[in-house]
């Protein structure tokens, strides 16, 4: 029987001593983990994959009480071949100590998030007729040169009617803002 105790009680000081920290910090990779060849979350995406690089360094001093921390880390999630964005010190708390788990994020973290995703693949929509009714999840859509004659004749006139279109949608500079 192996029994595993909080191992804070016994060794806590020397893991947050210069003998035990930095042996912690090479352990996790200075506290970064990329996430390789994530898939894209967007139907009619799926061959989109991306590297991705999540920072969970500490910004605070954990704060332990009985039964439950709070851990406040950088967060960053972005791409990870890109600029790594600056995160603004927006100020933040937790909700009352009676709820179990939480995830607070701010407005410049989110804001980060979205335009790492932005300068990724992720940011580069190739669209078809069915991968547009795969994002939307209908069967309904028609994407041909005849379908938006209505609205753009130059397609039709062009390239004849009924022709199957292609596009690709970039995405850039999003600002996340919390209601």
């Amino acid at each position: 029987m192996i029994m595993v105790e909080n191992t804070a009680y016994f060794c806590g000081e020397l893991i947050f001593s210069q003998i035990g920290e930095p042996v912690l910090t090479t352990f996790f990779n200075q506290y970064q983990y990329v996430f390789r060849q994530l898939p894209s979350p967007l139907k009619g995406q799926e061959l989109t994959v991306a590297d991705f690089l999540f920072d969970w360094r500490l910004t605070n001093d954990p704060i332990i009480r009985e039964g439950e921390m709070d851990l406040k880390m950088l967060g960053s999630f972005g791409y990870a071949y890109g600029e790594q964005c600056q995160i603004e010190h927006d100020a933040f708390d937790f909700m009352d100590h009676d709820i179990d788990s939480q995830w607070v994020m701010t407005e410049s973290a989110a804001t980060c998030m979205a335009n790492a995703f932005a300068v990724s693949p992720f940011g580069m929509l190739n669209l078809n007729e069915t991968k547009t009714n795969e994002i939307f999840n209908v069967t309904d859509i028609k994407t041909d040169s005849s379908s938006i004659a209505a609205h753009i004749p130059l397609f039709q006139q062009k390239i004849g009617p009924n022709k199957p279109l292609r596009t690709q949608i970039g995405f850039s500079h999003f600002t996340v803002t919390f209601g």
